[in-house]
């Protein structure tokens, strides 16, 4: 069976549930998604144990700080094996595909959503993108955040991207942003705060290949989100 056994060596049996819990705590997924990545764990760890192979460890893409120099913000992450928090895991069966971005709820009052249709970018940020999120895990209600293409780091999987995956381990630095100037143009003597937004995408159990869930909204991905930083924009005070 050689597609399951190229599976084992991808796949870790701590990825078969785990992410559902932690990722609907800060309401990335419907109820739907996490039962698609119930099952999407189970299939590909029971094909692992019929081929009489040791499943490896899942992987989670870690977010780093926002580093604020003078309003230039920037930040970083990480790909690593999958880890225990308590009783949960945090990590799926992945090749290492995936990425990260800079985000800012650029100063403004926060607009809250249900879904990524209810953000709307503002002109300031030609180009620029959306998503709903909730800013923790505790976070009772979501609100938008933004970003811009320039403020990532991508590797999608073939046949979207044709860069290798994310090296485990491997410190990767996102682009050096103003954000200083940023929260100026649209909301003058206000600081705003930036995260670093994570993603990683899962495979499909019936193909046994990545997919570009981070890049369309999919359920087979694991998001994680950094910690805020406030940073100040032009004629702040300092935050």
């Amino acid at each position: 069976m050689p597609r399951v056994r190229s599976l084992c060596r991808i796949v870790g049996e701590e990825g078969v549930a785990m992410h559902a819990r932690i990722a609907s705590s800060i309401g990335l997924l419907s109820p739907r998604h996490r039962a698609s990545s119930f099952v999407l764990g189970a299939t590909l760890l029971l094909g692992c144990v019929a081929s009489g192979q040791e499943p490896p460890k899942s992987l989670v893409v870690e977010p780093g700080d926002v580093v604020d120099q003078a309003g230039i913000v920037t930040g970083s992450f990480k790909l690593i094996a999958g880890y225990d928090v308590g009783a949960h895991h945090i990590g799926i069966p992945s090749e290492g595909y995936g990425g990260a971005c800079l985000m800012t709820d650029f100063g403004g009052p926060h607009e809250a959503c249900s879904t990524q249709d209810d953000c709307h970018v503002p002109p300031q940020l030609p180009g620029g993108q959306s998503e709903c999120l909730a800013a923790n895990e505790h976070a009772q209600t979501m609100s938008c955040w933004y970003k811009s293409e320039d403020w990532c780091v991508k590797r999608p999987p073939p046949p979207i991207g044709a860069s290798p995956p994310l090296e485990v381990n491997k410190t990767m630095s996102l682009p050096k942003v103003q954000g200083g100037i940023h929260t100026a143009a649209l909301h003058k003597g206000k600081n705003a705060s930036w995260m670093v937004v994570a993603c990683l995408n899962g495979i499909d159990a019936a193909s046994g290949k990545s997919v570009p869930d981070c890049g369309r909204g999919g359920p087979q991905k694991l998001m994680q989100l950094g910690k805020q930083k406030q940073v100040k924009g032009r004629g702040a005070s300092p935050p």
